[in-house]
């Protein structure tokens, strides 16, 4: 996989807003003090909004599954999550939805999904171990 430009990815950045991204994904967002808070599209079992969004920050996370990160991060697990659970007719509370949940936190580079995904070409750093 051919590596994108520094900045191209910092421009990306500045340029797409995480409440639009989830917006896009047909997810409503409501005001929550500075914040916009949900019920975690990633998870079922959120009896209230436990999924957080910093728009300031373009950051979220979530207090339910203990996920988070930036845009590039919830555009990569909100896919992976969505298409595996369509092509084996999953429900989001699926044993096997959270086991690819914490297969893609495993910071092993011989078990963790992220890894297995740049190996095969699939997905890229954007920042170093030192970072």
């Amino acid at each position: 996989m051919a590596r994108i430009p520094e900045h191209e990815i910092e421009q990306l950045k500045a340029q797409v807003s995480l409440v639009r991204l989830i917006e896009a994904a047909g997810h409503a967002l409501v005001p929550q003090g500075k914040d916009l808070a949900m019920r975690c599209p990633l998870h079922e079992g959120d009896e209230t909004p436990s999924f957080v969004v910093t728009p300031a920050k373009n950051v979220w996370h979530c207090f339910g599954c203990q996920s988070g990160g930036g845009r590039i991060d919830w555009v990569m697990k909100h896919k992976l999550i969505e298409r595996y659970s369509a092509k084996h007719g999953l429900a989001l509370s699926s044993s096997r939805i959270a086991q690819i949940d914490l297969a893609y936190h495993d910071i092993s580079r011989e078990r963790g999904l992220f890894y297995l995904l740049q190996r095969k070409g699939a997905a890229e750093r954007v920042a170093s171990d030192m970072e």
